[in-house]
């Protein structure tokens, strides 16, 4: 069994992001900053090596693939950053080796938050931790950004 090397060979740094046009290259990197402010805003986060833009579309929807010092660990890992017009979400990277294959899980985690009651969210380890207003309105509104995700924008990003 071979290992994935990471970041894919389709991955940028982000000091070379260059966004389609003009308005996509602005948004692009206000979504790394936020990515950054992320996922440094966790305790365990001890310090990000090295900083890849993996795919995604302006103001919606963007990957990053960041190298982080994590605390309690010996060597750096590789995670995605997900950010965009959505919760923010992290993955590891195990398993998912490309742009494509972490949203994908990413729509599937938020779509099994949503199916789960809100009295048992908080008890299950399993789903990602969703920060929104409660109200069938802001589940209804994440429920049709996931299907728009899968439908649209997911076939879309880089199989590597």
């Amino acid at each position: 069994m071979s290992s994935l090397v990471f970041p894919p060979s389709s991955a940028v740094p982000l000091d070379l992001l260059r966004g389609d046009d003009e308005l996509d290259h602005k948004l692009l990197l206000e979504m790394a900053d936020e990515a950054i402010r992320y996922i440094s805003g966790f305790e365990w986060c001890l310090g990000i090596h090295e900083r890849y833009f993996g795919d995604g579309f302006g103001g919606i929807v963007a990957l990053f693939i960041f190298r982080v010092s994590i605390r309690d660990t010996r060597e750096p890992e590789w995670i995605w950053v997900i950010v965009g017009d959505l919760p923010s979400a992290y993955l590891e990277t195990k398993g998912f080796p490309s742009a494509q294959a972490a949203l994908e899980r990413y729509i599937e985690g938020v779509e099994d938050w949503i199916d789960t009651p809100e009295r048992e969210r908080r008890t299950r380890t399993d789903l990602p931790p969703i920060s929104m207003p409660s109200g069938d309105e802001h589940i209804q509104m994440l429920k049709s950004r996931m299907d728009t995700l899968r439908a649209s924008f997911l076939p879309h990003l880089k199989l590597e």
